[in-house]
């Protein structure tokens, strides 16, 4: 009886390791094995699909499993890629400073400053975009983005009013580029925009000062004029009357207040003159980048960032 019930035994459990054998097999059949062109296939998908951040997760998740794939450089250049396609420009900085790290002499570093630099850009902040431009015209003078860089440096001084920089940053542009002939028109529009018929501030300033009211007059602010006209002789009508009346008290209040709206009215006087310089130089500019087809930043329909006459990633 003792050598049935231990045959029996060594039977079940015979027959349960072959059942877990065969089970474990069939788990292995039916599992996904992942390689790297399909791992990366995956990220390369939600990119192309816009599904930004998802690709950067399938990006970092194709870094730790082929931390010695030839594609390494480029998962890191995707994934600040991407973090700039969703607008994360800290993030994409940060992404961008980590390949230049790991790659300093990677194919993609040239790029990798490109799109640092449009990121600062995008944050208005000029100084440190240029500082990235001008790494590539340094470290890689001969690169296709070397025309791109220039001209981005000198649209950069545009948006800070830097004509005189700008100019000198087009005329960097050798023949026989792309860009040349762009920079030019570019650049022979620039030389003019002195011409403008701009308003003084303190000429405007001073009619304010003279004749309330009048320096608004001088910038085409016709209503706002007129109020300040009105309220300032107000206010002067009724001090004088005041004082006229013995009525100190009432006299003093109304020169208070009278003189706050008198010096409002020639700050305001010479805000807005700025206001209609800055609008007529804006317009001016805006004229300039329609006739030279100049168009920077985030294209409307599939959102890639480009230079519209010269330049995809």
């Amino acid at each position: 009886m003792r050598r049935f019930l231990f045959f029996l035994v060594v039977f079940f459990f015979v027959g349960f390791l072959a059942f877990t054998e065969e089970s474990r097999s069939d788990a292995q059949d039916d599992a996904i094995i992942i390689d790297e062109a399909s791992q990366f296939g995956i990220a390369q998908h939600f990119f192309d699909e816009e599904d930004y951040f998802r690709s950067i997760t399938e990006y970092r998740r194709f870094i730790y499993y082929f931390p010695h794939s030839e594609l390494l450089e480029m998962a890191r250049f995707k994934i600040g890629e991407a973090y700039f396609k969703g607008k994360e420009w800290k993030k994409a900085l940060q992404a961008f400073e980590k390949l230049r790290e790991e790659f300093p002499d990677g194919d993609l570093v040239p790029k990798s400053h490109y799109l640092s630099a449009m990121a600062y850009s995008y944050q208005k902040d000029y100084r440190y975009s240029r500082e990235q431009f001008g790494k590539i015209l340094d470290l890689f003078p001969k690169h296709k983005l070397a025309d791109n860089a220039k001209l981005q440096i000198a649209m950069s001084y545009v948006e800070e009013k830097r004509w005189g920089d700008a100019l000198a940053s087009l005329r960097e542009i050798e023949e026989g580029g792309s860009l040349y002939t762009t920079a030019q028109d570019f650049a022979s529009g620039l030389e003019n925009i002195d011409e403008l018929p701009l308003k003084s501030p303190a000429l405007a300033g001073t009619f304010a000062a003279i004749l309330p009211g009048s320096g608004h007059l001088y910038t085409g602010r016709t209503r706002d004029g007129t109020i300040a006209f009105l309220l300032n002789t107000a206010f002067i009508w009724g001090a004088v009357e005041s004082f006229d009346d013995h009525n100190y008290a009432v006299g003093g209040i109304l020169t208070f207040f009278g003189l706050g709206w008198y010096f409002g009215n020639i700050y305001s006087a010479v805000s807005s003159t700025h206001k209609y310089n800055d609008r007529l130089e804006d317009k001016y500019i805006r004229s300039l980048k329609d006739k030279s087809n100049i168009s920077l930043g985030f294209g409307q329909v599939d959102k890639s960032y480009y230079i519209r006459f010269s330049m995809r990633f």
